[in-house]
């Protein structure tokens, strides 16, 4: 699901970050992956699980070509700080603004074909999958030694867990593209043998 919403006409003469097609037809038709929406929800309802665990809100914010739904159970005490308030300033420590400046950073990169940054972005993606799918598998694993009472408190320990683990890969990526960004400003230059 995650990965038709992020989609952008990928080797198609209508994708926008593609060499194929002319200019009009990159232009034609807004991907279902471009920023028009600033979050994604999936909500998951499991049948083969119990009531008080078969519910999953998978969240995105931001761009769906550079992000990675984060997986948390709904039935929990709270929700991670940086995922619930979103202030009005520009911070890392709100998982909006790290991905929407992780957007801003990653969206000339591809206009551009940077392989390195493409990559950067396709790794951290894969990362946010990945501990989504293992935290999600485990917690099936042992929800059952739990009784009912004790599954909120133990699901928000598990939102946490996974939506730090997720954010502190995003801060890595979002200073893997300042630092790929920085090499391609205008005043940076080769130092020659006299300085």
């Amino acid at each position: 699901m995650a990965f038709i919403l992020s989609s952008h006409y990928q080797g198609t003469d209508f994708d926008p970050y593609g060499k194929t097609g002319t200019p009009e037809t990159r232009q034609r038709y807004r991907p279902i992956g471009m920023n028009r929406n600033q979050e994604m929800h999936i909500l998951q309802i499991r049948p083969d699980f119990p009531a008080e665990h078969a519910a999953i809100h998978w969240l995105a914010e931001g761009v769906n070509i550079f992000n990675s739904p984060v997986p948390f159970f709904a039935n929990c005490l709270d929700t991670p700080k940086n995922f619930k308030e979103t202030p009005e300033r520009t911070t890392t420590e709100s998982f909006y603004w790290l991905n929407k400046l992780i957007a801003m950073l990653a969206d000339p990169f591809f206009a551009e074909h940077d392989l390195a940054a493409m990559t950067a972005v396709s790794e951290s993606r894969k990362f946010g999958f990945a501990k989504g799918r293992s935290a999600v598998t485990k917690a099936d694993q042992e929800f059952a030694e739990l009784s009912k009472a004790e599954l909120p408190k133990w699901h928000t320990k598990i939102n946490n867990e996974v939506a730090a683990a997720i954010t502190d890969n995003l801060k890595d990526l979002l200073n893997q593209l300042v630092l790929l960004r920085a090499e391609k400003m205008v005043p940076t230059f080769e130092k020659g043998g006299e300085l």
